[in-house]
């Protein structure tokens, strides 16, 4: 396990990604810049991420459609996305979240609010990982106990026939010498 979370940032403006990486720079992160959507794909296919910060409006690539891609993508729709944008209004509200994002922050934001919900997101992704690897690990447990157990019934199964056999053969002999 990493001792640092790893944030990706996803901004086109330089400014922005590099007062979002200053706020967050007195935490534990281990903080990423991507400047668009295509390298913010290209990093989280070939780097591990802990939470993605994503701007909206950029060229080319919005960040509705990044944050669906990610989601799509059954190798990283784990990676949290949290939206960190200008546009405010409900609707755009609305399709960040249908989009898969975890949280939605207009700009401008309160430093202390942004800490806190990177550190709350960090936490709930920790928790899910942790959850995952238990069931993955029960999963395991269950198999190799379920295969104990089918052995044991096949030597009972086994059992049960080599019984009635027997028996079939004292009724039979004692039939033969009329005991019963």
């Amino acid at each position: 396990m990493r001792a640092k979370c790893k944030i990706l940032i996803v901004d086109d403006e330089p400014l922005n990604a590099k007062l979002l990486s200053a706020t967050l720079s007195d935490e534990p992160y281990d903080i990423h810049l991507a400047a668009n959507g295509e390298i913010c794909l290209k990093k989280i296919m070939h780097e591990s991420f802990d939470l993605i910060l994503l701007d909206i409006i950029m060229p080319g690539m919005n960040g509705w459609e990044v944050c669906r891609r990610i989601k799509q993508n059954p190798a990283i729709k784990n990676i949290p996305v949290l939206f960190i944008t200008s546009l405010g209004d409900i609707e755009h509200k609305s399709k960040g979240f249908d989009a898969g994002a975890v949280d939605y922050l207009i700009r401008p934001c309160n430093e202390i609010e942004i800490k806190a919900r990177v550190k709350n997101h960090l936490a709930l992704k920790a928790s899910r990982d942790e959850i995952q690897r238990q069931k993955i690990n029960l999963d395991e447990k269950v198999k190799k106990r379920t295969a104990e157990l089918e052995k044991l019934n096949q030597a009972l199964q086994r059992e049960i026939v080599a019984r009635r056999k027997a028996y079939a053969k004292l009724r039979h002999s004692e039939k033969k010498i009329g005991t019963y």
